[in-house]
């Protein structure tokens, strides 16, 4: 099984501890700095009833929040077992579906694309990025939250590489993590670059003040 398979697989694995998880452990609960980051980057780049595609949905938790304050959203995820949890948690458009490859979808042109640590492979992810602008209106925006490279590479290490993935710190009973791709800043913009679009705007968070963990990359297409 290669590293692009481990990741569907780690996710259908541990499906049902990751939606416990979000919903009793709160591990996506108000005032928790990657929560705030992604809904900051949303408010500041769309307007409710703008129509959004959460990519990489999971359990739907963000789904939720955004169908709350008024937007349109579909939920995407390669997972049975997580979209299984969304729809039955919500009323909201959720599909089963291949990020790599949304086309048998017939999703259709959104204003917003959000995509909340949901972008952990290699070439499925490059095939993501390339979608992208076919996926958005004119004028549309994708936000991006992912780990932060800085802080996650040794010194010495500052490459674009597969790195093992841990449920370390995490409260339930998982198994079997999936793999992630890390790229470097400049792989990423260059992924960008390479697919049509162009970076408009950088964010980075951390738990504590002067921690960098995260990083949210807003690009639009053009």
């Amino acid at each position: 099984m290669d590293n692009e398979d481990r990741i569907i697989d780690a996710w259908h694995t541990n499906a049902e501890a990751w939606a416990q998880a979000v919903a009793h452990e709160g591990i996506r609960a108000p005032g928790t700095h990657t929560r705030e980051a992604i809904l900051s980057a949303v408010n500041a780049h769309a307007n409710a009833p703008a129509r959004i595609l959460d990519a990489g949905c999971g359990e739907g938790w963000l789904t939720g929040v955004l169908i709350e304050v008024g937007f349109d959203v579909t939920g995407v995820d390669a997972s049975h077992s997580l979209i299984n949890h969304a729809r039955n948690r919500l009323q909201a458009r959720f599909e089963v579906g291949d990020l790599a490859d949304l086309k048998p979808l017939a999703l259709g042109t959104f204003d917003l694309i959000v995509c909340n640590f949901s972008l952990f492979g290699e070439a499925s992810v490059r095939r993501f990025v390339q979608s992208v602008p076919s996926l958005l209106d004119e004028r549309g925006t994708c936000i991006i939250q992912t780990l932060h490279p800085l802080a996650f590479f040794g010194p010495g290490n500052y490459r674009s590489q597969w790195r093992e993935g841990t449920w370390a710190g995490l409260p339930g009973h998982f198994s079997d993590p999936a793999p992630w791709y890390f790229r470097t800043l400049s792989d990423w913009a260059a992924l960008f670059r390479d697919a049509g679009c162009r970076i408009v705007e950088i964010r980075e968070s951390g738990a504590e003040p002067g921690r960098v963990e995260t990083i949210v990359f807003v690009i639009e297409a053009g």
